[in-house]
């Protein structure tokens, strides 16, 4: 089976004799679902002659890159709404926009093909960040970090390396109001105080500044405890640079 066909393993509905146009479609305004179209096509980037099941890996693989055809107008949010989106936030996605979305929500959305194009249907608070034109837009409260680099002398060799729980903020998105649950999913009402404190006002922010982490970088992809995750993965990189992911509580410092 080719990695191809593994990525297609999931139920695709045609959508040919059901409309005539893509725009027919028409979004429930407060289910937070976005009708976007996939852009990323990855069964190209295994480097093999011979393409096996075991080759393939969702974190390097799976399709993370999308354009936005339809977009709700607002987000919904309410704690008691087990649907509801997880934070209350803003809608910042524009349709033509490219949007980044996780890792969990591509291997989980639906998957539709109508006259030889794909889509997907995804949750907005899936998405990490938009791409407009020269842009860089996070959303959803994260921040994009570049990791910092630091050299050290081991005998006569210079050893450079990132460090693990720092990084430089790149780009910042609009702060999040409320969250349903916390970032490690335990109820608001036993963590606020703590929420209170790490997690910063957008006047506390500025691009540029070095934080420290209550997490390490996912450098290899193999750490334990890392939860700070790269944007893309190196194998086919769309932005200029590596970038990676964090929520503003997993800030600790500002340094």
């Amino acid at each position: 089976m080719s990695a191809r066909e593994f990525r297609q393993s999931r139920l695709e509905y045609n959508l040919d004799n059901e409309i005539e146009d893509i725009h027919d479609l028409k979004l429930i305004q407060t289910n937070n679902i976005l009708l976007v179209e996939r852009i990323q096509d990855t069964s190209t980037y295994i480097n093999s002659n011979i393409e096996v099941v075991k080759e393939w890996s969702a974190g390097e693989h799976a399709e993370r890159i999308f354009k936005v055809v339809k977009a709700p107008k607002t987000v919904f949010f309410d704690p008691r709404y087990p649907n509801s989106n997880a934070y209350a936030t803003d809608m910042e996605v524009k349709e033509g926009d490219t949007v980044f979305i996780n890792l969990s929500e591509s291997l989980n959305t639906f998957v539709y093909t109508f006259k030889g194009k794909t889509y997907h249907t995804i949750r907005y608070d899936s998405i990490v960040c938009a791409k407009r034109g020269d842009d860089i837009v996070p959303v959803n409260g994260y921040v994009l970090l570049t990791p910092i680099e630091k050299s050290r002398k081991v005998l006569e060799y210079e050893v450079k390396s990132v460090v693990p729980n720092e990084a430089k903020v790149a780009y910042i998105g609009s702060r999040n109001r409320e969250y349903k649950r916390n970032y490690r999913g335990r109820s608001l009402k036993k963590v606020d105080s703590q929420r209170t404190i790490v997690d910063f006002s957008d006047k506390d922010l500025h691009v540029g500044d070095i934080v420290v982490l209550n997490s390490t970088l996912a450098l290899t992809g193999a750490e334990q405890d890392a939860a700070i995750w790269p944007l893309e993965a190196s194998a086919h990189r769309v932005l200029d640079k590596p970038y990676f992911v964090c929520q503003r509580p997993r800030i600790v410092f500002i340094r």
